[in-house]
């Protein structure tokens, strides 16, 4: 029995004498299901959304997500931010926190988050690569709502991604990741990494400095959105009045 993750690196005459099993990945609310099946005989308090976020972290393999609660079970009470310090993955808040500050506008505190993070010795490329995974996860959240946790990273929790889908639509958040992307290709030649973070950085934050098709794209879908909320407000009052008028 052979068993592979690369079945391309497995030579031809080999393959020609065995029948092939292709094992998919499983969903993440079976993956869920059964880890807090085996918290909850195992006695540890695992909450809901804790189960989520390991069984994103899995990506579909079920012992790799077993593994992540047993590194997790020295916790009296194992929720989202347990399962983020055992997994070093508190730095994926403080890229949220990075992200919240860029969609405000406030480039003095977005830059001020910035070089903290360098200080304490975060790579700006690194960095820019997890803005792009918090990006694109809300895209796939705006996108496809109903199969949005098949399909995220689940390195952000769903609370998360919908706060940062509500502040932005479908245009504007391809706009930023196509200029995370650009600056992610710069970054590899730069001759100071930290310079190109902050001129994304800053980008993000005045989106009009680097205004190209997509960020067009993006103010007009926003336009359009609030000229449909004022017709709908207009429409309301007209009723309102006809109502009252009889």
């Amino acid at each position: 029995i052979l068993a592979t993750t690369e079945l391309n690196k497995v030579p031809a005459t080999i393959l020609s004498r065995c029948q092939r099993h292709s094992f998919k990945r499983l969903d993440p609310a079976k993956i869920a299901e059964h880890v807090s099946y085996v918290a909850k005989c195992e006695g540890l308090h695992l909450e809901n959304s804790a189960a989520e976020l390991i069984a994103g972290l899995a990506e579909g393999g079920m012992r790799d997500a077993l593994s992540l609660l047993d590194q997790c079970s020295g916790s009296d009470v194992i929720d989202v931010d347990a399962v983020y310090s055992a997994m070093g993955l508190t730095g994926n808040r403080r890229t949220a926190s990075l992200l919240g500050l860029c969609i405000k506008g406030d480039t003095e505190a977005a830059l001020g988050l910035l070089d903290e993070l360098w200080n304490d010795g975060k790579d700006p490329a690194t960095l820019l690569g997890e803005l792009n995974t918090l990006l694109r996860d809300c895209l796939m959240m705006s996108v496809a709502p109903k199969a949005s946790l098949g399909l995220l990273s689940g390195r952000f929790g769903p609370e998360m991604l919908a706060f940062f889908v509500k502040k932005l639509n479908k245009a504007e958040i391809i706009s930023r990741i196509n200029t995370v992307s650009d600056y992610q290709a710069k970054i590899r030649t730069a001759k100071s990494p930290k310079l190109a973070a902050e001129l994304c950085i800053i980008s993000l934050c005045d989106p009009v400095l680097t205004e190209g098709l997509d960020e067009l794209r993006a103010r007009r879908q926003r336009a359009v959105a609030r000229q449909f909320q004022v017709l709908g407000n207009v429409e309301t009052t007209i009723a309102v009045d006809k109502d009252s008028a009889i």
